[in-house]
């Protein structure tokens, strides 16, 4: 991205918002952007919360301004609000007017998730500005596990999903930025699925098209005219939307995942489910989800 003058990174100390932490750094030092790191206080769970050693406001300040040691030579700002985690988060990224938010997902599935539901899901449902989600990886054997740096790999492979509608097209902009910005690949993705008519109340997908594979080529032809040193391919896939971005992006070995979300909410949300969300708690990577600028 050309600028990113404020960075939100919101975290409970958690294992991956430690390492969304270190994600948000590198970007920040890297577009000579402020990192602003927050935390939210909720009385009724920091009680049972083992993460936290000792709720008491004094104590996460503490450890707040400890986290500056996470972020050398990035302008750092730290925040302790109270309330609900979500609301806060999107609330502070209103006032603030940031960029960008870095933040980590424990990526909780089933009866957890149906019952707490997930922070970061609601935060990319709602942001003002792009979201990137880190989960935790999956354990890796002995000896082949990333040595800790204090800051996050390097963005080499750069995957994006595309099904050619309004938010992919933004989502698309942001890639290629990414992309050019951290000298990495993009491989762009189209999914083909069977397209059923869509059942009373069920949104309607946008329809795929009949030449995928050349609508892909053109898309990188106008993206690489604009950015000649754009390195980028493409590959169209068959089955499920989301296990296939996933499984693309396990075969790719990317780094970062950049799609856009249509953002649907109620009973639109219920029925499809939304793949953006589908790919954030199974990826292997960080993925940035994209939303359509609002119409005027």
């Amino acid at each position: 991205m050309s600028t990113i003058p404020i960075i939100l990174h919101p975290t409970d100390f958690s294992e991956p918002a430690r390492r969304a932490l270190n994600l948000a750094a590198s970007l920040a030092h890297r577009e000579g952007a402020r990192l602003l790191v927050l935390h939210v206080a909720n009385p009724l769970t920091d009680a049972a919360n083992v993460l936290l050693d000792d709720p008491s406001p004094d104590r996460q300040r503490q450890r707040l301004e400890q986290l500056q040691l996470e972020a050398p030579g990035v302008p750092f700002e730290s925040r302790l609000a109270y309330g609900g985690a979500a609301a806060e988060i999107l609330k502070t990224a209103q006032e603030t007017g940031c960029d960008l938010i870095v933040m980590g997902t424990r990526g909780r599935k089933g009866l957890g998730r149906l019952l707490m539901g997930s922070v970061a899901e609601q935060v990319v449902r709602n942001a003002p500005c792009p979201v990137v989600t880190v989960n935790s990886p999956p354990r890796e054997p002995a000896g082949e596990a990333e040595v800790s740096s204090g800051t996050a790999a390097p963005i080499r492979t750069v995957l994006h999903p595309t099904d050619f509608s309004g938010p992919c097209a933004e989502a698309f902009r942001v890639a290629c930025e990414l992309a050019g910005d951290q000298s990495a690949r993009l491989t762009v993705v189209h999914v083909a699925v069977p397209s059923p008519a869509a059942p009373i109340n069920q949104p309607m997908l946008p329809p795929h098209p009949e030449d995928p594979r050349g609508k892909l080529e053109e898309l990188l032809r106008l993206a690489q005219a604009s950015a000649p040193g754009l390195q980028a391919d493409y590959r169209v896939e068959k089955g499920d939307v989301a296990p296939r971005i996933v499984g693309a992006a396990q075969e790719t070995r990317c780094d970062l995942i950049v799609m856009g979300t249509h953002g649907w909410t109620g009973l639109g949300r219920a029925l499809m489910g939304s793949v953006a969300e589908q790919v954030l708690r199974t990826a292997p990577c960080p993925v940035v989800t994209v939303k359509a600028p609002a119409k005027p």
